[in-house]
């Protein structure tokens, strides 16, 4: 398992942990925050994505029972998923 997958898994781990136990929200919030932005920064560093397309990507919150997933998408692709990752 490479570093990029390996931080979209934990960023859903510690989603699942933080839905199940409150009293952690906040610490949990804090590192999935940072996990999210390792992810766009992983992002940014494929080759696929230096294209000028990529300045165009964007993250579009859709609230799903208390949980948010991330979807990616590009002009290109514009309605349909890139990909999704769960927060």
């Amino acid at each position: 398992m490479n570093t990029a997958e390996n931080i979209f898994i934990q960023t859903a781990l510690l989603n699942n942990r933080t839905v199940l136990n409150e009293q952690t929200n906040f610490e949990n919030q804090t590192l999935i925050n940072t996990l999210r932005k390792l992810q766009h920064t992983i992002l940014k560093s494929i080759p696929a994505c230096s294209s000028p397309s990529f300045h165009h990507l964007r993250m579009v919150p859709m609230e799903r029972r208390n949980m948010s997933d991330l979807y990616y998408f590009t002009p290109e692709l514009q309605g349909t998923r890139a990909f999704k990752t769960s927060r």
